[in-house]
């Protein structure tokens, strides 16, 4: 394939939707590998949880950032251990012109960011599958709430919390 002045156009695919997933696994394996039995590991958006809290049974509070909340208000939060949490949302990356909010989740048939009544995805799995909940959190973006909730349900062991541009929440 070539571009309109005759230059080879190499497909590519861009996986920095799901790098922080990858990222964080591998610390997490690390971790484990060191001789760690608790930790959370904290990249922005995605969470990775090794083991529990200071050696007990006792889980996590992860909390799910309420959008456009300037002090930092939580919208949700989740007990959890040895598990991967990953947010996708539009809260974070945007700008502004004329009014109009342009974040950085691009719908692939339009070039234009995703519209589909979100503010956030998050997906809860099991420890060592950041990168999956990283992907499946902007799957369910991109797809909307229905979509996502049908591609849930057909992946045991996890959850999906949204956030919906009216500020309910449901899970999934």
């Amino acid at each position: 394939m070539e571009d309109e002045n005759g230059e080879p156009v190499y497909p590519y695919i861009d996986l920095g939707g799901m790098a922080k997933g990858f990222i964080a696994d591998a610390m997490t394996a690390y971790l484990a590998d060191s001789g760690v039995t608790g930790a959370v590991v904290d990249l922005g958006g995605n969470i990775a949880i090794l083991g529990h809290k200071n050696g007990t049974d006792s889980e996590f509070t992860v909390g799910i950032k309420k959008p456009f909340s300037g002090d930092g208000e939580m919208a949700e939060t989740v007990e959890a251990a040895n598990a991967s949490i990953v947010t996708s949302g539009v809260y974070e990356r945007y700008f502004e012109v004329d009014g109009t909010r342009y974040h950085h989740i691009l719908d692939g048939r339009t070039g234009y960011p995703a519209d589909r009544g979100l503010l956030s995805a998050t997906v809860i799995g099991p420890e060592g599958k950041s990168a999956d909940c990283d992907a499946l959190a902007t799957i369910a973006m991109l797809a909307g709430e229905l979509k996502a909730a049908e591609l849930i349900k057909r992946k045991p062991g996890y959850t999906l919390i949204i956030i919906r541009e009216d500020g309910k929440v449901e899970t999934y």
